[in-house]
């Protein structure tokens, strides 16, 4: 009896990490549950989604699976969002509600992985609290229409930690080769970040066994396919923007490296100085030094991950082939057309990359010194996460507070423009809406809600006249086309 009473109690000491660091996570983003939606895509991708927001039917079902919207192709995404919307209607508390909890989720197969790993409940449980507050992670969890961030995480964290259960048992385990083919498809359907996970776990077994393991290989065949299937789906969904690297006139590939690698050095310093954050962040261009950081900081990434793999030191090859695989595609290639780079890109790259790298560092660093370096990062993080979730309380305190620290930020500029007109102050709206014509000439969106505002206001001419600009700076662009045909025939296009 004494026995079973000491094994129970060392069980729940080393559970308490595990329950302390989700407690402590949950109570962190607790506000976040009085927030209302905001002006960020929150409108286009729930409010006013047709496969949200209209009454359900059975053909909604079919029509989530076939429909790409706003450049995502997301369909349980949608389809979670319509099931909130009938269980709660557009209540905005459910939907921060359920971003929460799947972020909390996410935190706990972190700390199941890492466990996988060989790492201790205490120090996986401490650096998934890290990760899970960073502030970068904030985004990700306070704005609604990102739910995909969280819920895509879960799976691909379920699919890595299946995927380790399975290497365990040499890959001869049908059942759980279905499960992690059910939860890899799952997180492809909410969001495609996780398209190179398969890539990156079979190449660090390979690097690290050295061996075939003809099992292994034939279990992780499908998800290599589904891998390749979501790359597919990623590229249909974007392949307009990702083909329109004129917005920045970077005709050149040696311009478009420059670019990427400031994207790059932009990423890592938001990392290490997680402030002021802003939904995304226009990428420096044209500056040396940041090209220069980023230059440098890819050599010695690529030195590094060289020497882990000569010295076969498993979890730092697995944390820096997962940053870069996972990390680099959507933040440093993503903004080359983008012009942007944002937080919630980071979401996944840096979860497992942070546990696998920490419990690397916790057997090769004096413990003490480490685990007071990582307390004191929680003490910031956390102080910065919470400073952080302020502006994402409504639509007007996110766009003051980007504007603020990012005057040209496009997306802002747009939305304040929205926002003044809503309030009836047009003239104001019509300034901020030629301004960010000014600043970005190339896209689309400041055209058209100065075109409807014109037209709102009775004046054909002016929409005229910016139709004309839009389509003479877009030659190609259709979208100028029937505002163009309905004006030029004296019949105003309303929306």
């Amino acid at each position: 009896m004494r026995r079973l009473v000491k094994r129970w109690f060392r069980a729940l000491q080393s559970r308490s990490w595990v329950i302390g660091s989700l407690l402590l996570t949950g109570l962190l983003l607790l506000p976040l549950l009085r927030n209302g939606f905001v002006h960020y895509d929150d409108g286009i991708y729930i409010v006013e989604n047709p496969l949200v927001a209209a009454p359900f039917q059975v053909a909604t079902i079919p029509t989530a699976f076939s429909t790409i919207h706003e450049q995502n192709y997301a369909p349980l995404l949608w389809l979670t969002f319509r099931a909130l919307h009938e269980a709660a209607g557009p209540a905005p508390w459910v939907f921060h509600l359920v971003s929460v909890l799947a972020h909390l989720a996410c935190a706990l197969l972190l700390i199941r992985v890492g466990r996988q790993l060989g790492g201790s409940w205490a120090w996986t449980s401490l650096l998934a609290f890290l990760w899970a507050i960073h502030p970068q992670r904030v985004e990700s969890v306070a704005w609604a229409s990102a739910l995909k961030d969280p819920a895509s995480g879960f799976f691909a964290l379920l699919t890595t930690s299946l995927w380790l259960s399975l290497r365990r048992t040499g890959g001869k385990n049908p059942s759980l080769t279905f499960a992690m083919c059910l939860c890899y498809l799952a997180s492809l359907l909410f969001k495609q970040a996780a398209f190179p996970l398969p890539w990156v776990l079979l190449s660090w077994h390979l690097l690290m066994r050295r061996d075939s393991d003809q099992a292994l290989l034939k279990a992780t065949l499908p998800l290599l396919l589904l891998s390749l299937g979501g790359a597919l789906a990623a590229w249909t969904a974007n392949r307009e923007a990702l083909t329109q690297t004129e917005f920045l006139g970077l005709s050149t590939p040696i311009d478009q490296i420059g670019h990427f690698l400031s994207a790059l050095a932009f990423t890592l310093r938001q990392f290490l100085l997680p402030w002021p954050l802003a939904p995304d962040y226009p990428v420096p261009q044209n500056a040396l030094l940041w090209r220069l950081t980023g230059g440098i900081a890819l050599i010695l990434f690529i030195l590094l991950l060289g020497v882990a793999i000569r010295q076969r030191a498993a979890l730092l090859t697995l944390a820096l082939l997962w940053a870069a695989a996972l990390w680099i595609p959507g933040s440093g290639l993503l903004p080359i057309p983008l012009e942007f780079t944002a937080d919630r890109l980071t979401y996944l790259p840096s979860s497992l990359a942070i546990v696998a790298a920490g419990v690397w560092a916790s057997r090769q660093l004096p413990r003490g010194p480490f685990l007071f370096s990582l307390m004191g990062l929680a003490l910031l993080w956390s102080a910065l996460n919470w400073r952080a979730q302020q502006p994402w309380e409504d639509g007007p305190s996110l766009v003051s507070h980007t504007l603020r620290h990012y005057p040209s930020h496009y997306p802002s500029k747009v939305n304040r423009a929205v926002l003044q007109a809503r309030s009836g102050r047009l003239d104001e709206s019509i300034l901020t809406l030629q301004e960010a014509i000014e600043d970005y000439p190339l896209r689309p969106g400041a055209y058209e809600k100065l075109i409807q505002i014109h037209l709102a206001r009775g004046q054909p001419q002016e929409a005229l006249d910016t139709a004309r600009r839009w389509k003479s700076m877009q030659p190609t662009s259709e979208g100028p086309d029937l505002y163009l045909l309905q004006l030029t025939t004296r019949q105003p296009h309303q929306r």
